[in-house]
């Protein structure tokens, strides 16, 4: 289950909640913030700068992208 959060959140601009953590294919898993949403634990790394603006599959199509993005590797 994944919340796409399409307003400012928590500091972020949009936020995209997972219900597990994300582990990466170099076997590293990106520090997460937790949040109870919907009774669920949901897990979101911190992505920033992805604006609220874009359409919804843009924007979680960016959130994603971020995780085989560099920044963790």
């Amino acid at each position: 289950m994944a919340i796409y959060v399409a307003c400012e959140f928590q500091g972020y601009r949009s936020r995209l909640f997972l219900e597990q953590p994300v582990k990466l294919r170099n076997g590293l898993q990106p520090a997460t913030t937790t949040t109870v949403l919907l009774k669920r634990t949901m897990h979101a790394a911190s992505i920033q700068d992805i604006p609220a603006t874009l359409p919804p599959h843009q924007a979680i199509a960016a959130h994603l992208a971020r995780y085989a993005g560099t920044e963790w590797k």
